[in-house]
């Protein structure tokens, strides 16, 4: 039996399934990311049972409709993680609930760090108008000396120790 956690990793560092044993896997592929994996669920599904969870089971549902409809072994846990076992016919013995704190995940703290390079572009825009070519053009070549050298230099200020076990 496999499960098909859909939620995104800040949910998962949250609340997550752990297996007791091997006969039970969990797989976390969020939602966003399910179309990238159809041919690859299809072929599990073919030799195991799936069931599809998200936090409350809508995702889920939109999930199965949109690229499972017609595939009775892909099933949606009804009620989600939070009602895993209450209406599904999943055996409790199977997995533990580990809970955790929900944190920002490695996605939203790019995206933090990119909004505030933008506003402190607008902000040289605005005050400092005789600079604001000059900075652009340095964050223009930082990109693309990340490019050419295949590193990320924002990766250097994410505690990645946080990320990582």
């Amino acid at each position: 039996m496999i499960i098909l956690d859909i939620r995104e990793e800040d949910e998962i560092t949250e609340m997550r399934i752990q297996p007791v044993n091997d006969d039970l896997q969990v797989l976390y592929i969020p939602s966003r990311m399910i179309f990238g994996n159809v041919d690859f669920l299809l072929r599990m599904a073919k030799t195991n049972k799936i069931w599809i969870m998200c936090k409350s089971s809508r995702r889920a549902q939109k999930v199965k409709d949109m690229y499972f409809k017609d595939v009775d072994s892909i099933k949606v846990i009804k009620g989600g993680i939070l009602q895993i076992s209450d209406e599904n016919d999943i055996n409790k013995e199977l997995y533990k609930i580990i809970y955790g704190n929900r944190t920002l995940s490695i996605q939203q703290i790019m995206q933090i760090i990119f909004i505030i390079l933008l506003i402190g572009l607008c902000f040289v825009y605005w005050f400092y108008n005789k600079y604001y070519l000059m900075v652009a053009g340095v964050i223009i070549g930082i990109v693309l000396l990340q490019v050419i050298m295949r590193f990320c230099l924002l990766g250097m200020i994410i505690p990645w120790k946080k990320y990582t076990n």
